[in-house]
């Protein structure tokens, strides 16, 4: 199984999480992040997002992510 809309990924038998951020799985799974509804995070990318500059064009490009996962 691969990702849609970052639903997770089939590794090994496990089924883990894909960040809808940077799109990798993270190396410590569903614990290395946090969930949103049928999306997930990763502890990187989260970090990065607590540094952006409001209105800039990489945050208005995660809100935008962030607000899709939501809405489903």
């Amino acid at each position: 199984m691969d990702t849609v809309n970052n639903t997770p990924v089939e590794e090994m038998g496990k089924v883990l999480p894909r960040c809808l951020v940077c799109g990798e799985v993270p190396a410590g799974g569903i614990r290395d992040g946090l969930k949103l509804k049928m999306g997930f995070i990763c502890t990187e990318c989260e970090k990065k997002i607590v540094h952006l500059e409001v209105g800039s064009s990489a945050y208005d490009d995660i809100i935008e992510k962030i607000k899709a996962v939501l809405m489903i």
